[in-house]
Formats: structure tokens, sequence, C-alpha cells
């Protein structure tokens, strides 16, 4: 069906005697995603029908219509906001000459924008300005005449220049027209005005932007000829200036024409050689070209070069030490000069180093790269340049090297009653250190910013990298760390105050340092002892805490011996990138204690029943008091608590015993130093010993046997609950892990056997615990003994609670046998852990594992716990049930069983139960609908086509062994039966989905989330594609392209075709959008895909209100098909997104139509009179001749067209036809259908 609208013929003939022209309607989207959710514009002409606009996407940002009006026409816009998200829409209606007529403003609310009058001038604008042949003082412009006009008026100006403003004017009679008398190097902007007669101009268009060239050339392409140490030579393009004089301007770079350099004329163009210049200094050079009578080219440059190094300049230049009043400074020669300059100064006061008169003092350094500088100023900065003398007469110098320093306050003294100490509060925050309170920070090259790697200052007790630093510091809020920016090998170093130590019998150093962080670096602690640095007297690699609210470490280095001034500092190494910020808390200078307290508590390997502990001493000690007990117990209580106990150890490290297994336990150490000296106690340390191993059943009739057994690489054994296989799926048991879960820092690397494990993903929050219940496992027939064991990995710092309980019922209730809490390894590579489990006390029942686990109060990642090869281990003669469920050669009636004999004597005898899904579980009382089995496979019969089923099996061990506890469920689905042709399908009885995996026997996949779903709503749920309707009924399949992806594919139902003489593949589609992909066809006979027997490229619609398109493949002519029984699949493949939803309906296996239906019916509109309307359509056959009905208004029942003129019928006409005698002002319905052999 097709309509069209007859207009009058005497409106029509009216509207050509008028001036007619096209305004514009620009919209616009500014967040270019096109207008959505209803957004529209209506235009309407004199009245009549409205035209809606709105802005697609693609391409979503802008569209632009053309509006032909008359003059006088009423024009009416009306506009309807986005009404979910308004606001970035906007829209202008231009006139015919680009005037605004209106426009919306940003963000505008529903409502009509304009109601008024078109205008179209009599005297039409000219377009398309454009110039040519623009030289120095004309240019020829060209424009597109508006009407038939010969004369205009050219108008210009200097840019900028708006038309009218008074510029010059000259009228031409041609078009192109050359405009003289410019000037040259000028930009102007030209306009055009139309002349149509002696009062009838048009409006004045443009401008146009045109810049006259040079009348001098400027050189350009510079190119080097020679370098000497005191002379640069260059060429440069002359562009056909033949001029040879010339100016250079220069200096040395970075440098800026006209900011005071040198300016020397020269005749030798396009030559230049600039001779003078300084050895090893880079110049920038300007030219420019004298023409004569003051006529020059533009300045043009820089071309920079260097001059040669005849005197290399010094390297490694250094301050080897700085004190309070001198500094040692000392380079390596350039070569092998011996004479050098020194020039130094106050910071900030040499801006031109060895300057005449000098800026600063200089000192003429001989024979040694170094000296010493005296009479400095305590607590103050200088600047300090050196370059070599090669030739004081010539002279030759190099190039200028430098460095500044920081003199050191006046020395502090620490004393026996006033130690020296430094807590950083009083410092000032910042992420550059420099110099604060006689300290002081040096670092590896560059300005001191926060990309660096450096010493900083923070006030608020945290560093600003995640996952490294202290959470606070050691004592108030300020503390100095270092921020791990930079590059790998970086060094910085921290200078403490000159100290002097003579007012202390035994001086120490002391501080309190943080190092956390798995990229933390290496630290080195040297003193300065008055005559050269004594390094690494306190030194650590890599992380010490393991958290940020770890508290810190005390560190003290013992000063005996030292006299007089004294200088710590603290050398920090970057490693690696971020994640290694130190800190350094409360620095002291004072008394060495008379027992110095140990450090760095740590634990080694610990066991069931022991634990190694470790600890770092700061002393010469060697014997150490060890307490320990229960975690949060009080220190000190050894002799009244009989959980705490105390010991005296000489060796480090130590192995306490006797300790329970699965126990969290502190410890401290105190250093005896003997005499009844002991230092202060360090502490606590905590550590957890290890689970119990398995210690396997001790069974009398050496019959042990494991009665369950489970690897975690598929589910076959049927466990329930929160379960993935193969999947990463959040807060699920996921089996056959092969691989570290995706979450860093948590789960293992491999599994402890096998080829998977199973582990609880837990990115999120699984703060509730994520269950697993193990299938049955039968102690019925149990002796002696029975014990569980598993292997358990647990990294992750955000793990909280796993455990394992027992039940005799799938649902419970359960009795906790097993608790772990928190993180067991710490790191992926760690070792498995063991575990044993008693279960004596289930001996004689059926019973069922609960593993459950679950993170902390977190958002977190890093709570992977992970378990593998988990086995039941008892005594006695068992029946045990079958594993490895599998259902093999599925069909639409029969299903092979398959499973595996789990026993040590295998069973000759099983029962086999397959039910519809769902039923209830068979139990030892289930008797008449169970099938008895002697082989494996077993084949079942009698099954229901596209049906669910659920499968158990158990073992008959006969005799007093009895039955084994049933195995399963496993689940699988019958295949649908095949289908006869003629074989159709509507798709009204599928449910609506966006979603479509299987229905009806029919199924579908995709590679991404471009995929087949199912439409009862008319239009699919993107804009601007898809259809308006099904082709019958209300559903249909589309592709929804509103997301990316490959492909598609919709399978049908298998089809036999053998009762077909011609068969034919049919269907209906509708393919409409800006990104329209291909629909392929693709067939199977049971062999495999044929791909693209059929294909569909692009859209094949324009409108959504087209027509569907019929579709017929012709089976007998696809090559390489066997058989009579096929299955069709529709693969869609994308082109984008949103605007390619591809739709296909009424899909047949049927006979080839002998006289296929017309498509594509349509109405030249251009044809449409007050009487006349021209039709055509497409001819999918072999027909000539058609019969034609039509009727009005639109929608009158086919079959019973009204009379004349509002309907009518036409037998055997040709096509294209034209329908006559019809009434004006009329919509009407025709359709066609097409004659074949007089059917």
């Amino acid at each position: 069906m097709k309509h069209f609208y007859a207009t009058l013929l005497a409106l029509f003939t009216v509207s050509m005697m008028v001036a007619q022209c096209n305004y514009s309607l620009e919209m616009l989207d500014n967040f270019g995603d096109g207008w959505g959710n209803g957004s529209q514009i209506s235009v309407t002409i004199n009245g009549g029908t409205p035209q809606v606009y709105t802005v697609p996407n693609p391409p979503g940002n802008i569209n632009t219509v053309s509006i032909t009006v008359n003059d006088g026409d009423t024009i009416s816009l009306d506009y309807v906001a986005d009404s979910v998200t308004p606001g970035d829409n906007e829209f202008t209606l231009y006139d015919s000459e680009g005037i605004v007529v209106v426009t919306s403003g940003f963000s505008p609310a529903t409502g009509n924008f304009f109601s008024g009058a078109a205008s179209c001038p009599s005297c039409p604008a000219v377009t398309n300005i454009t110039s040519n042949n623009v030289v120095a003082d004309s240019a020829e412009i060209a424009w597109v005449n508006g009407g038939t006009e010969t004369q205009w008026i050219i108008e210009y100006g200097v840019a900028p220049y708006t038309c009218g403003s008074g510029g010059t004017q000259v009228t031409a009679s041609s078009n192109p027209f050359t405009i003289t008398g410019l000037s040259s190097i000028t930009t102007y902007d030209v306009y055009v005005i139309a002349v149509c007669g002696a009062m009838d101009q048009s409006a004045c268009q443009g401008p146009i932007q045109l810049t006259t060239t040079e009348s001098c050339p400027s050189p350009s392409n510079f190119a080097p000829v020679t370098q000497t140490a005191n002379s640069i030579s260059f060429v440069w393009d002359a562009n056909g200036n033949p001029n040879p004089t010339f100016e250079v301007e220069y200096g040395p770079s970075p440098y800026t024409q006209g900011s005071g350099g040198t300016t020397v004329q020269q005749f030798t163009a396009p030559f230049a050689d600039v001779t003078g210049l300084a050895s090893d200094t880079s110049y920038d050079f300007y030219i420019r070209i004298d023409c004569g009578m003051g006529d020059f080219s533009l300045w043009v440059g820089p071309y920079t070069a260097q001059t040669l190094i005849s005197c290399f300049p010094v390297s490694a230049l250094q301050a080897d030490f700085v004190g309070s009043d001198l500094a040692d400074i000392s380079w390596l020669a350039g070569q092998t000069e011996t004479e050098w300059e020194l020039e130094w100064a106050l910071a900030g006061t040499i801006t031109t180093p060895f300057s005449t008169p000098s800026q600063g003092t200089v000192v003429n350094v001989m024979t040694n790269p170094s000296t010493q500088l005296t009479g400095l100023t305590d607590d103050t900065a200088y600047d300090i340049y050196v370059r070599a003398v090669c030739d004081p007469v010539a002279p030759d110098y190099s190039s200028v090297q430098n460095i500044s320093i920081a003199t050191q306050c006046l020395p502090l003294a620490a004393t026996t009653a006033m130690p020296y100490s430094e807590d950083f509060e009083t410092f000032t925050a910042n992420t550059d250190f420099e110099r604060e309170n006689c300290w002081s920070a040096t670092f590896m090259g560059g300005t001191n910013n926060f990309s660096e790697y450096d010493w900083n200052v923070t006030t608020t007790g945290v560093t600003p990298s995640g996952g490294t630093g202290p959470d606070a510091a050691n004592s108030g809020t300020g503390y100095m760390y270092i921020e791990t920016l930079g590059n790998d090998g970086d060094t910085a170093t921290l200078f403490s105050p000159i100290i002097n130590v003579d007012g202390l019998t035994e001086p120490s150093v002391q501080f309190y340092y943080h190092l956390f962080g798995p990229n933390m670096g290496d630290l080195s602690v040297d003193v300065y002892d008055g005559t050269t640095w004594q390094t690494g007297l306190f030194t650590s690699s890599g992380q010490v805490q393991t958290a940020g609210n770890d508290p810190f470490e005390q560190a003290i280095i013992n000063l005996a011996g030292y006299t007089g001034d004294i200088q710590v500092r603290f050398v920090s190494t970057r490693v690696g990138f971020t994640s290694g910020d130190m800190a350094i808390d409360d620095f002291s200078v004072e008394e060495a204690p008379a027992c110095a307290p140990v450090s760095l508590l740590n634990t080694g390997v610990l066991n069931a029943n022991d634990a190694e502990i470790t600890w770092q001493s700061q002393g010469s000690e060697t014997t150490w008091i060890v307490e320990y007990g229960p975690t949060g117990f009080v220190p000190g209580t050894s002799a009244t608590d009989p959980d705490v106990f105390e010991v005296s150890v000489t060796t480090n490290p130590y192995t306490i015993i006797g300790l329970d297994d699965t126990t969290t336990y502190d410890f401290y150490v105190t250093a005896d130093c003997g005499m009844s000296t002991l230092s202060t106690q360090t502490g606590p340390d905590t550590f957890t010993t290890a689970f119990l191993p398995p210690s396997g059943v001790s069974c009398p009739g050496m019959d042990n046997v494991f009665v369950f057994q489970e690897e975690f690489e598929t589910n076959d054994n049927g466990w329930t609950g929160d379960i993935g296989v193969g999947t990463t799926t959040a807060a699920l048991w996921n089996f056959n892990r092969a691989i570290s879960p995706g979450s860093t820092n948590t789960g293992p690397d491999a599994p402890f056997s096998g080829g998977g494990f199973a582990y609880l993903e837990t990115s999120g929050t699984v703060t509730t615990p994520a269950e697993i219940v193990s299938p049955a496992i039968d102690l019925s027939f149990a002796t002696d003994g029975a014990e569980l064991s598993f292997y358990y990995f647990a990294y992750g710092a955000e793990i909280d609670e796993f455990t394992v309980n027992v039940g005799t019922s799938p649902t419970g209730p359960w009795t906790n046998e097993f608790t772990a809490i928190g993180q067991l390894q710490t790191a992926g590579s760690d070792p498995w852990a063991p575990v044993g489990v008693n279960l004596d006390a289930y001996v004689g029942q059926v019973i069922y594992l609960q593993i459950t686990g679950k993170e902390s109060a977190t958002n977190g990642f890093t709570a992977d716990i992970a378990i593998d090869l988990l086995r039941v281990e008892t005594c006695g003669a068992f029946c045990s049930p079958p594993s490895m469920l599998a259902a093999l050669n599925i069909t639409d009636t029969t299903v092979d069983v398959d499973f595996a004999d789990t026993n040590a004597t295998a069973a000759t005898s099983y029962e086999v139960l397959v039910q519809p899904a769902g039923d209830p579980a068979p139990d030892a009382t289930t008797t008449g609908i169970q099938q008895t089995a002697t082989a494996n496979p077993y084949n079942w019969t009698g099954l229901t086509a596209f049906t669910n089923y659920d499968v158990y099996v158990r073992t008959d061990c006969m005799g007093a062994a009895g039955f084994s506890v049933w195995s399963g469920p496993i689940s699988f689905q019958t295949a649908c039966a095949v289908f006869t042709a003629p074989y159709s399908e509507n798709f009204e009885t599928f449910t609506a989905t966006t979603n479509f995996l299987e229905e009806n026997c029919w199924s579908a996949d995709a590679d991404g989330t471009y995929d087949w779903n199912v439409d009862n709503n008319g239009s699919t749920p993107s804009t601007g594609t898809g259809p308006l309707m099904a082709f019958s009924g209300t559903n249909y399949f589309y592709t929804e392209a509103s997301s990316t992806g490959a492909e598609a594919r919709l399978v049908s139902p298998i089809i036999d075709y053998s009762t077909l003489t011609t068969p034919s593949i049919q269907f209906y589609y509708h393919m409409f959008g800006a990104q329209i992909g291909t629909l392929h066809v693709d067939v199977n006979d049971g062999t495999g895909w044929i791909n693209d027997v059929d294909m569909i490229v692009g859209a094949q619609q324009t409108a959504q209100a087209d027509d569907w398109i019929q579709r017929i493949v012709d089976i007998s002519a696809i090559t390489g098909l066997t058989g009579t029984e096929l299955s069709v699949r529709l693969r869609a493949e994308s082109n984008g997104t949103f605007a390619g939803d591809i739709s296909i309906d009424d899909f047949r296996v049927d006979e080839i139509p002998t006289c296929p239906a017309p498509s594509a019916l349509m109405v030249d509109d251009t044809s449409i009179t007050i009487t006349d309307a021209t039709i055509d359509w497409t001819e999918n056959g072999t027909a000539t001749t058609y019969d034609v009905e039509w009727g009005g208004p639109i929608g009158y029942t086919q079959g019973m067209p009204p009379a004349a003129p509002l309907g009518g019928t036409a037998t055997g006409v040709t096509k294209p036809y034209t329908v006559t005698g019809l009434q004006g002002s009329t919509q009407y319905d025709f359709y066609v259908r097409a004659i074949c052999g007089g059917n």
C-alpha cells in the first residue's frame, strides 16, 4: 500500500508567478548526540501540513534543511523540547541571503518561535565569492550570480572591514573582475553587491578575506653552509628576489627579533657570513631583504645555529662540602686546559657571568680544577659560575657552567642536658623542599618541583600518593617524606644542620622511619665526621612496614668516638614508579642509650606448632628476652598469666615451640646488655600459626579410600550455590581458573594441582558470604574415622572470613568445622596451605559440605579466596557414587548418559534417572522411575523435543554395600524435531525481548552486545532506523544497533524440504538507517555452514514508513548443499551504532512463488496535479502487466474501492502507470498485483 496527495493545479499555477527563494533552517546539538526523546521542530507554510525536522545521530551535531517559499508566504516554526535531557539544542532560521530571521538561543523551551511572512528579494544576492591571482597590488574576484544581472559593485577595505563603512567601491561589468591599486602585504575584506536595475540592488554579500603578497619577497628555507668557533654562514631561498642587499639581526639563543641584538648589513644575498661570534654558543638569526627606496621584505627567522667548540666546558661541577662560612668546589676539566675562572656572588646577583665590570667575585684557578671559597655568610644562598680559559690572550673561553649552594647555619650544640631534636612540626608544608630551619635538600637534576624525586614536607600526616607512606606522623602531624616521581636511579638527599657533639659523652643519631610501598627504594644514612662522609651507617632496601597504619620504626646510630662538628644526611634512591614514599620523623642527636632497643621485629617460617621470629639489633648485645602469648596480651604478665611466656635467648632468629595451630600470637623482644641493663621492650609483632595439615586416616584393615574428590575444573560432581564455571563473575565461586584472578595483589598464580582451582571473585562488595554446597558424600559405610583435606590460598588485604561447615542435608542446618580469618599468603607465588579437618563425628552418615567466603566491609578487589584438590578420606568397603556425569549425543528424543565409576573395583550395574528439570531430586527411597544400566554410556529414549531435563546416576554395588548416593543433577535440553516444509514462522508467538537466546526452536548468539531481539511494539528502540511496524501482525526480529559488536546470528530450526519441487527460503526484510550493515544468509545441511548463499548490503529502505521487501533464495541453486534438510542462519554484520537496525519477518521455506508480488511501491511527487498522479513499483518476477486499485481517503478496505473520483481500478496496465480522474486535496491509498500467465 502507498499514499499520495493530489494538489490543486490552480494553486500550483499561481505560485509560479510570485518570486520564489530558499530559506534555510540550521539545527544544532551541542553535545553531538542528536536530538532525542521527542525533540523536534515543525515548519508550516501557509497553514499547510507541518514538516517535522530533527538532528539525527549520526552526524549528531548539526542538520541543515532548505525550505522553499514564495514571497509573502506565512512561515511558522514550532519547537518541542527534549523530554528527558533538555539543555543542548538550538536552531536558527536564515532567509535566502543568509540573514538571520529568528534564532532560538541555547536550550529553548517548547513553543512557537516564529510566525511571519517570507520575503524573497527581487534582486537575488550573489553567492560563492572567491579570490584568485592575488599579487602585491591586485586580486581577481569571482562569484556565482544571484540571477540574470550583468552589473555588480565590489566594495572592499582593510580588514576588519564592514560593508557600507566608507571603503572603496568599484563597478564591475564582468565576472570575474580584477581590483587594482592594492597595498602589498595587506589583508582586505571584500564584498559583492548585485545590481539588477537603477534602484534595485541585492544585499551586500561577504566578506571574503585576502592578503596581498610582498612587493619585496621575503627569504625562506634557511640552510647551513659552515660553522667555525667564531663564525656561522648560511644560505636561503630568495623566492625570486634578485636584490643582493640584506640585513641580519642576531643574538644568543633564545633571541627574539627587535629585542636589542646585533644588526649588520651585507651584500651577498642569498648568502650570509656572520663573524665575531663566541665559541660553543647557539645564536638566532633574522634576515630581511632591502629592495631599495625604503622597500624591505618582512623579517624572517629565526635561523638557529651553534658555533663550534674551541674551548670545551668543564663538567661535574659540584660542592664537595658546604660549611657555614666556606665551600669546597670542584669540577672536571673540559680537555687539557690548566686554567679556569670562577665567579661567585649572592644568589640572583649575577645575571651576565664574567661581564665587565664583573657582577660577583672572580677567582682565577690554576692547575687543579678545585678551589675553596671562604668568607661566606652562614645560612645564605650563592650562585657559582665556572668557565675554562683555553687562551687568555685571544681570548678563548668555554661556555659557562653553574651551580647554586646554600651555606650551613652556624653549628648547633647537642649536650647531655639539652640534646638536639627536630620533629618537623614548625616546617612549612610543600612539595619542593629546599631549605628551612637549617635543614636542606638536594635532588637529581632540573628545577625542584612536584614532578621530581625529592624530599617534601607534609603537615597533614599523609603523603599525596595512595598505597604508600604512613597514615599519620610518628608524633604531631609533620614529617619529611620522599615523593616517588622522577626516574629510576634518581637520588634525593636531606641534610641536617651541623651539630657539635662535644657536649655528649657517647653521641648517637636517632630517628623514626616509615618505609611502606611495594616500590620502596634504598635509604642510606651517612654522617660527616668533620673530615669525610662516613656512609651507610644505617641502610634499608625495600619496604619495612606493610600498611600505612603500621607504626614508625626507630633507628639508633651509635657515634662513640665522634667529636666536634658532625652532619647527617639521608640519601634516598628511587627504584620504581610511585608507591615508594619514605618518611622520616622525630630526629635527634643525643646520648646513646645504655642498652639500645631492638628494631624490625619480623617472622620467618610459620608452622602449625612453632614459629620463627627475627629482629634487628642496634647495639652489641648477644642476649635477648622474648615474651609471647595470645594476641592482645598485656606485656609483663608472664608470671601471672599461664598463657603468656618469657624466655631468654641467645640466637637471632629464634624458634618458639609448643604453639597451638591456627592461633594468633603477639611477641615482644628486649635487649639484655648484661649487668642487669635491659633496653626498652620492642613490640608487639603479630603472627598466626599455620593450619593443621592433613594427617590421614589410620585404617586397621588398610582399606583407606577417598570417597570424594574435587579438583574444581568442572562441576560434573553437582555442586550447588553461588557457582560459575570458567567465569570471573563477582560474588561467585568461579571453577576452573588456571591463572591468577584478574585483580592484582590477590589470589594464587596457579592451581595446586590439575588444570584449575575455584576462587571467590570479590570485585565489589561481597560482605554477605558466597556459599557453595557439595553433592552428597556417603560415609554411611565408613569405619574407624574420616578426614576432609583441601588446599587453601588466602592472599589479599581485604579477605575477611572463610568457613567449612558440615550438615546432613543440602540445606543444613550446618556445623562449623573450620574457619580462617584474614590474609594468609602474602604473594600470589606463595605455596598453597594444606588443611586437614577431622570428620570422625560424621562416620555412618551421608554428609554435605558448605563452603563460604566473604571480604571485609570495603568495596575493593583484594579478597579472592581460592581452594583446590578437596578430598574426603575414610575406611571401609564403600559404594562410591559415579562422577563426571555428562549428557552426550543429544537428539530430540534421546540422550547418552555418560559417567565415571569411582570404586576401587568398578561396579557392573548402575541406576540412571532422566526427569523433567525441576522435579524433586531422587533419594534412597526412589523407585519405579529410574532405569538400570549395565553399560556406560547409557542411552535413554522417549524424551520430548526441545525440553529441559535433569540427570542423576547412582552405583549399584550389590549385596551389603547396596547403592551409592545419587550423583547429579546435570542438566540438558533435547534438540528440536525436524520440521517439514512448507514451513512458515511469523514470530507472533515469540516473547518480546531485548536479549533473545532461544525460543520455538529458533536460537541466536552474538559476538558482543549487538544482537537479535524480538519487537512487538512497532518500531525498534533506536531513532532514525528500523520499521514503523511488523510486516504482518505485531512481532518481528530486529538487530539492536545501539551497541557495538561484530556479528549477530539468528538460526532457524532444521527443516526437511524434500516435499518441495522448487524449494526456496523466503522472508521479508526492512533495512533503513544511516549505519545499516550487511545481512548474510547461510545454510547448514548437517555437514557445516555454507556462508553467503545470499547477501543484502547497506540500507534498502529510505524511511521507516517504507514497505518491507520480500527476499527469495532458490535452494536448488546453492552450491555444495547435500541431503534434503537444512537450517538457515541470518547473520547480521554491524556497521556502526544506533542507526543500523536490521529487521526480518514472515520467514518461510516453501515453493518458489510462480507469481511474486511487486514491491517498493512509490509515487512520483513531481507528477501530482489536481487530477493525476503517476505511480511505480519494483517487479520481482517476469510479469509485465498488472492490476492497480486505488481509493481515498486513506484507510479504505482493499478490494472495495470507492466510486470515482475517490476510487477505481485498472487491469492489465504496465509500469509506471498514471492514475487519472482524481479529486483535488485528497489523500489516496493504492495497491498493485502482478499478472503472471493469466494468474
